[in-house]
């Protein structure tokens, strides 16, 4: 596969207007992917360090949201339930906010136990 250069036939974005983007916070799933990969890196690369003195060379920045739902019928089975997308992304959400709170606070002591 080659190298193309073509030469660019629209107004380049910093001279528009206006750009349209995508902003990706907090709950949304590319960033809850992106945060939970981020700690397993960190934990892979401490294991690393105990057992090797190194941190050994790893790609760990793929991962995968998915979620369902499942609920109790009246002879005690389980069925699944269509996948309520706002309900789930708000406990998701609360989840994430719960966890990043709690990970601001870990660092937070480890900062201070450090002093």
């Amino acid at each position: 596969m080659g190298l193309v250069v073509s030469e660019l036939r629209q107004t380049p974005v910093g001279e528009q207007a206006l750009e349209i983007v995508e902003r990706k916070g907090l709950g949304h799933p590319d960033h809850i992917c992106d945060a939970v990969m981020n700690e397993v890196s960190i934990s892979l690369s401490r294991e690393y360090i105990k057992r090797y003195g190194v941190v050994m060379h790893h790609n760990i920045d793929k991962a995968l949201l998915a979620a369902d739902g499942s609920r109790k019928t009246s002879d005690s089975s389980t069925r699944k339930d269509t996948f309520d997308t706002k309900s789930n992304w708000h406990e998701a959400q609360r989840l994430f906010e719960t966890y990043s709170a709690e990970r601001e606070d870990s660092t937070e002591q480890t900062t201070h136990q450090q002093q």
